[in-house]
C-alpha cells in the first residue's frame, strides 16, 4: 500500500466517522424535540379537556360558570411551540403537520375563551368555545400517539369528555346549520 492509498483510506474513515456522529447527534436532537413536544402537548390537551368538561358540568347542573372556574381551569400559554417552528423540519412530515394543526386549534380556543363572557354568553358562543376546546383536546390525540410511539414511550392519555361531547351533540342536533368547522386542516 502506498502513502496515497493510506491517506485516502484515512480521509474516508474520518468522513465516515463525522457522518456517523452527525447522524447520532441528529437522532438525539429529534428524540429530545419529540419528548418536549409530547410533554407540552399532553399538558395543553388535558387543560383543554378539563376546561370543556368544567363548563359543561356547570351548565348541566344549572350553575353559572364564573371567573373562579375559568381561572382554575385556565389554558396555559404554549411555551415550546413558538420555538419549534424553526425545528419542524427535524420532525416527520405527518407529525410536524399535526403539531401545527394542534397549535392552530389551541389558538382558536384561546381566542374564543378570551371573547367569551361567563353568564352573559348564550348557547351559540358556548358551543363555539366548547367545540374549539374539544377539537384541541381530540386533535392532540394523533400527535400524542405518534410522538409517543417514535421514541418508544407508551401511549399515556386519551381525552375523555362525555359531558362536552353530549353538549356539542345536543346543540348540533337542535341546530345542524351551526356546525363549527374551527381551524383549517387538511382534507381527511
Amino acid at each position: 500500500m502506498e502513502a496515497a492509498d493510506i491517506a485516502i483510506l484515512g480521509i474516508a474513515g474520518i468522513l465516515l466517522a463525522a457522518l456517523s456522529a452527525a447522524i447520532v447527534v441528529e437522532r438525539r436532537r429529534r428524540r429530545k424535540l419529540l419528548g418536549i413536544l409530547h410533554s407540552e402537548t399532553s399538558g395543553l390537551c388535558r387543560e383543554a379537556a378539563e376546561l370543556a368538561e368544567a363548563i359543561c358540568s356547570r351548565q348541566a347542573d344549572g350553575r353559572i360558570v364564573d371567573q373562579a372556574v375559568l381561572d382554575r381551569y385556565a389554558l396555559s400559554e404554549p411555551r415550546t411551540y413558538p420555538g419549534l417552528v424553526s425545528s419542524l423540519w427535524r420532525l416527520p412530515g405527518d407529525l410536524a403537520w399535526r403539531a401545527v394543526e394542534f397549535h392552530g386549534h389551541l389558538s382558536l380556543a384561546r381566542a374564543r375563551l378570551a371573547a367569551w363572557r361567563p353568564g352573559e354568553s348564550g348557547p351559540v358562543s358556548t358551543y363555539l368555545l366548547v367545540s374549539a376546546l374539544l377539537r384541541s383536546a381530540n386533535g392532540a390525540e394523533g400527535l400524542l400517539r405518534n410522538s409517543a410511539l417514535r421514541p418508544g414511550r407508551p401511549e399515556d392519555w386519551k381525552p375523555h369528555m362525555p359531558l362536552a361531547n353530549a353538549f356539542i351533540e345536543r346543540i348540533e342536533h337542535t341546530d345542524p346549520e351551526l356546525m363549527d368547522h374551527g381551524y383549517w386542516s387538511l382534507p381527511g
